[in-house]
This record gives C-alpha cells, structure tokens and sequence, in this order.
C-alpha cells in the first residue's frame, strides 16, 4: 500500500510541477506595471482588492529568491528550500531548483517545460511555485465571497519587507482556510499558510529572501548541475526535447462526454472544472480524472481498473495534501486534495459507475 501511496503523490505531483494551468483556468495578458506606478495607485482599501491585486502581481513582475517550504503537520514535519527565478516578459520563464538534497531542476518556457534535471521521482521534491499555481487562474470575485471570507489581518514583516496580511476564512467546515503576506509595495504574496479548523497552520510556503529584477539575463534562467552550467549542443539538444518531462506527464485520449463514472457528492460551492481519460503510463490502464473546484481549493479524483494487489485502501496524509482510496466495482478510486481528509472520505465514497441509456 505504501508504494500505492507514493504513486498517487508523484502522479499529483508531476500534475502540478509539469502543467502551468488546467483547461479551466485563464492565463490572459496583463499590461506591466512598474512598482512605482503600483505605488501612485491608491493602496486597496479592502482585502478583496488587495487580494485580487496580489493574484495580477504574480503573473506580471519578474521576481527571485529562495522559497521554503515547512511541513509541520503531524508525523510531517520537514523543511525544503527551492530557488525560484521568475521571468515575465514577452515569453514567461520559470526556473525551480532544490537547493537541499538532490540536484533537481525543472526550466520551463510558456508553460512547456524544456529542461528537466534529476529522476522523476524527484520530482516530488519540487512543489512547484504554490503562489505562481494558485493565481494561475483567474478567480471569480463572486464565487470567492461565497465561499469565504475574506479579512484583513495586523500588518507583518516578512523577507524583509512590510507586508499586508489577507486571511480567507472558509464558510464550511469542508475546506482549509488561508493566510496571505502580500507585499505592500508590489502585492506579490511572500508567505501562504493552510489553516485548519483548529486555527494551527499545517503547511507554510514563505520566502525568505526575494528581489524584484527589472531584467533577468539568459544566464540567470540555465540549469547548473554540481556547479558547472548544463549546455546542450543542438544534437543533444534535439534528444533532450524529445524525452522532456511535457512527455511523461499523463496524455488525455478521451472527451468529456465518455465520461463512465460519476461523483456524487461535492463539499458546498465545488464544481466540475475539468474531466479528462488519461494514460498515466503505456502499461498502466487509462484513468479517468476529474478535478473539482470552489474556486480556491482542488479536489481530483482518479478512477483505474487495478490489480488486487496494488490496490491503495484508507488514507494518507502529507501536510496539507492528503489522499484517500477505496474500492468501487473493483476499480481503484483515490481521491486527492488540500482539503480537510474527512472531506475527501465523503466525495470518495460517492463514486459510482454512470448508467448509461
């Protein structure tokens, strides 16, 4: 079962770290704006401004620094540190590294990745840029409101630098609350915490240093391995794209409309934003994948004919991520999310095969 777990969490994790966006979410153009005319505007005087403000910082200023990650959910804790060099111009760069551990990178340009240093498996180790994620999609003000609260907290410091606090406190009991530290000066989040029902932070992204570069170099966006600089001559190079990650992250082979499972319960204020039959690996059976939103939050589900023994039953727990998995007409349903794991029990135990006409 444990090596079902880890599948399920590198499966979600090469998702995540090899996607820019889902079909559902809008990566639209932003004018730029420097930070001294982010300064002449007028400072948001509500939270909803000040937090949608944040979400446009991300997607249009260059930015660089070290982002940590910190775990310290029961059984979880841990710490890891990513390097993070953000580029958005004419053609948006991202560069991730894990400074900790095991080299492993991942360089990707207008949302294709085009170089990838490390095993696969490593990539568990990338999260990913959670802030450059979250606001990939654009958030409907309305729906935001509905399902949450949204408040402003004391002012902080945090890299260095002062920052405005915005909380999202859910209406339900079914979803994770938020923490936002936003640079006054450019909004860019510096520091997001997932909060429970008890009030205590389980998972914490937070940079610890960060500038903002009016221009990023070419150099300033290559792999280093060891110290020395990855350069691929053109054969090589050739060789390298044809094996890119982009190929390894799982295929859609089906629409919408072969949909043969359905879910039957969902927390309040989620829709379906996104089905897709998927191909995980050439030896494995294809899965049919939905996702789920209330706007904030993601819950994917997986559904995949499997062997009796390497079925995935009951739960796991990874910081704000938890997975749960069970049995329906022997199929293998697992069910992820940064979601309450209760809440993941219930839409799991909904699953059931469409009656089709």
């Amino acid at each position: 079962m444990e090596s079902s777990v880890k599948t399920v969490f590198i499966s979600l994790a090469l998702t995540v770290a090899f996607s820019a966006v889902t079909p559902a979410y809008s990566n639209q153009q932003i004018p730029q704006t420097t930070s001294a005319q982010n300064q002449s505007q007028n400072t948001p005087d509500n939270p909803e401004d000040y937090f949608q403000k944040m979400v446009r910082a991300v997607k249009k200023i260059n930015y660089k620094g070290i982002l940590v990650f910190n775990s310290v959910a029961p059984g979880d804790g841990n710490i890891s540190a990513l390097e993070i060099v953000h580029k958005n111009q004419e053609q948006k760069e991202v560069k991730i590294s894990s400074i900790d551990g095991s080299p492993v990178s991942i360089y990707r340009k207008n949302n294709k990745v085009k170089e990838f240093l490390g095993g696969k498996h490593q990539v568990e180790k990338i999260i990913n840029n959670p802030f450059e994620n979250f606001c990939a999609r654009t958030l409907d003000h309305e729906q935001l409101t509905k399902n949450y609260q949204i408040n402003f907290k004391k002012d902080s410091v945090t890299a260095g630098r002062d920052v405005k606090v915005v909380t999202l406190v859910p209406k339900n009991d079914q979803v994770f609350g938020y923490s936002f530290y936003i640079d006054k000066e450019t909004y860019m989040p510096l520091k997001m915490d997932y909060i429970p029902n008890n009030g205590t932070s389980i998972n914490s992204y937070m940079f610890v240093n960060i500038d903002y570069p009016k221009h990023l170099a070419e150099k300033d966006m290559i792999i280093k391995k060891e110290g020395k600089v990855i350069i691929l001559d053109e054969e090589n190079k050739k060789k390298q794209e044809e094996q890119t990650v982009e190929k390894q992250q799982p295929k859609p082979i089906a629409k919408q409309n072969k949909v043969k499972w359905q879910v039957n319960y969902l927390p309040e204020g989620f829709n379906l934003i996104d089905h897709q039959i998927q191909k995980f690996h050439k030896k494995h059976n294809n899965v049919e994948h939905f996702v789920f939103s209330d706007g904030i939050a993601l819950i994917s589900v997986y559904i995949e004919a499997v062997p009796e023994n390497q079925i995935f039953r009951g739960s796991s727990i990874k910081g704000a991520m938890s997975a749960y998995g069970t049995v329906k007409d022997n199929h293998q349903v697992v069910v992820v999310g940064k979601v309450p794991i209760a809440t993941l029990v219930q839409v799991g135990d909904s699953v059931q095969q469409k009656l089709h006409k």
